[in-house]
């Protein structure tokens, strides 16, 4: 095997030294019989020893072992010329006896690595090295290699392929704005580079050429032979404009126009907008009119910051933006910047009750095509009004309520024991749950008034919690060192579920009654808004001003958010208020009052003042 592929491989070498980089089918098909016929007779010779093992010659494979090679050679000869008279069972026996004997003789004793090690196997060894060696060293022997294998080879437009170049190298200069060093590359099958990069190449010709053309997406650029070894060396550049495939083209010394057979391709990177992180304020929230609402940002980009601006989008639908950063032109911006600021709903001119959306842009100095822009995340903030101290009040009522009503599970579940222990521990846990609602209702004793102040007085609340506390202290005394008899603690145990039953069913009293006045607030809020709007578009029609149309805008904004608030509030008294509380025949038509705003929003935008 050595010596065949050796041979094979030498002659393939030596005919690809001396073949045209480009060879017809028929020129091909001759050389490669040569190579077959090569590879023929070396096998012919590397396997005429194995003749010597014909018959009973395979018995000089146990040479190692006499005795064994005696015995095989005579089982051997008398199964293929058995004397007269000998006995057909004696032989077979003799056979068996033999057959076991040789199986049982491992492989590598009777064919070691050692007898490898002959002038032929050496031959061939050494042929291979030489014809690796030829076409890995020779620019010839490569062309002429690939042309061997692809005999006839063409493009789609009729052009003979050949391997014409055996490396290219490039020179990456970047665009000043990204303040890069320049960058080398190899002979890569996909070269990728940003949008408006320089690309100088030099590339190796394995052949003579008379002239060379790199066909680059969107642009042919002329390579001029260089320098003093032969074949020259070939330079050229281009820019980094779009994607696609790098073609080197050329005419050889007979005129022969010729394209190289390495695929090469063109990937332009564009550069990638600025990445913004919003880290303050982490969530949406509800901010006073005049209020600071401080905020903090990170902006990073991979070529340099040009500038920072904060951007609010007001109740009206227009934005309001104001500089943070600007970095001065020309000079590459810093690739990471974190800065904080503040603003305030009144600088927008925000009134209460709006939502304003806040967000951060940054722009880099990409100007290849044009600045890039980064958004950070929205965050809304809700101008606090009327409506955000009732769901405030709201919400705290309804907290303190289920704190009543997990108190009151805690006692209810499990009764008072007699034993100490277990006496012990059950306080503990009623305690813990029954202080918590104490809290909850001091605190909303303390924050009590204004917006829900008609039907949750804050005496009332603190009365409440101050009662609570005297019959927890009053439990309390029973559970000292000397523990009390269990029915003091029994009768102590039922009069705080009396008072905490009573004081839940007072809270969700009260937390309807404030939801039915919090509905009714809204509504007003609602028709105050019909009322606003009714003006504006009167005053519209009179003037035909902006101002009036964007005040318009801001007024059907806010009256879509208030009727999405009445319903959030409808929907919820649906669930915890008593029917007969409730006038269902006084209710708008949710669906049809949204309509009727996007009618009148689909007008405006239309500028038809009639519709």
């Amino acid at each position: 095997m050595a010596l065949s592929l050796g041979a094979g491989a030498a002659t393939f070498a030596l005919l690809s030294q001396f073949a045209e980089p480009t060879l017809e089918p028929g020129r091909a098909a001759v050389c490669w019989g040569l190579v077959v016929l090569t590879a023929l007779a070396g096998a012919f010779l590397g396997l005429r020893p194995l003749g010597a093992l014909r018959g009973v010659g395979a018995t000089k494979l146990l040479g190692t072992r006499p005795g064994l090679a005696s015995a095989a050679r005579s089982a051997l000869e008398l199964a293929s010329s058995p004397p007269p008279g000998a006995a057909p069972a004696l032989i077979a026996a003799h056979a068996r006896t033999v057959e076991r004997r040789v199986l049982a003789v491992p492989p590598v004793e009777a064919a070691p690595w050692r007898s490898l090690r002959t002038r032929g196997t050496y031959g061939g060894l050494l042929a291979l090295a030489l014809a690796a060696a030829l076409l890995g060293g020779s620019d010839r022997a490569s062309a002429g290699a690939f042309a061997l294998l692809h005999p006839g080879a063409r493009d789609a437009g009729g052009t003979k392929v050949a391997d014409l170049i055996a490396e290219v190298r490039y020179e990456l200069l970047y665009p000043a704005y990204m303040n890069r060093a320049p960058e080398s590359r190899g002979d890569l099958r996909v070269l990728e580079a940003p949008l408006g990069t320089t690309v100088a190449v030099t590339a190796r010709p394995r052949l003579p050429l008379a002239a060379a053309l790199l066909e680059a997406p969107g642009q042919d650029v002329r390579l001029r032979a260089t320098g003093d070894t032969t074949p020259r060396r070939l330079i050229g550049r281009f820019v980094v404009r779009e994607e696609g495939p790098l073609v080197i083209r050329a005419t050889d010394a007979e005129g022969r126009r010729l394209r190289d057979a390495r695929s090469r391709t063109l990937v332009p990177q564009a550069d990638a907008a600025p990445t913004l992180t919003l880290l303050a304020p982490a969530e949406d929230q509800v901010v006073e009119l005049g209020e600071p609402v401080r905020f903090r940002y990170l902006a990073e980009d991979s070529v340099g910051l040009e500038s920072i601006e904060l951007v609010v989008r007001t109740a009206e639908g227009e934005l309001f933006r104001r500089q943070l950063e600007e970095f001065p032109p020309g000079d590459a911006g810093p690739l990471r910047h974190e800065g904080v600021g503040r603003t305030s709903a009144a600088e927008v001119g925000a009134r209460p009750g709006d939502r304003l959306e806040l967000w951060i842009e940054a722009r880099d100095g990409d100007v290849v095509r044009g600045p890039n822009v980064g958004r950070s995340p929205l965050r809304l903030l809700t101008v606090a009004s009327e409506a955000t101290r009732r769901a405030a009040a709201l919400a705290g009522l309804d907290a303190a309520r289920n704190a009543g009503l997990d108190a009151l599970a805690d006692r209810l579940e499990a009764a008072v024991p007699a034993a100490e222990a277990p006496a012990r521990v059950r306080h503990r846990n009623v305690r813990e749950s029954a202080a918590r609602y104490a809290e909850g209702l001091r605190g909303l004793g303390d924050a009590a008034g204004g917006p829900v102040a008609p039907t949750v007085g804050p005496s009332v609340i603190r009365e409440m919690a101050a009662a609570l506390e005297r019959a927890l202290g009053a439990e309390a005394r029973l559970h000292r060192a000397t523990l009390g008899s269990a029915n003091r603690r029994r009768r102590a145990d039922g009069a705080l579920v009396e008072r905490l039953e009573g004081q839940v069913l007072l809270l969700t009293d009260l937390l309807a009654r404030a939801r039915l006045d919090d509905a009714a607030a809204v509504a007003r809020e609602l028709e105050g808004l019909r009322r606003e709007m009714t003006s504006l578009l009167a005053e519209l029609r009179r003037t035909r001003s902006p101002a009036a149309a964007r005040a318009l805008r801001g007024a059907l904004r806010r009256a879509q958010g208030r009727l999405r608030e009445l319903m959030e509030r409808m929907s919820t008294l649906g669930q915890e208020v008593p029917r007969e509380f409730v006038n269902a025949d006084a209710l708008p038509d949710a669906q049809a009052t949204a309509d009727a705003l996007a009618e009148l929003s689909a007008a405006l935008d239309g500028d038809d003042l009639d519709g």
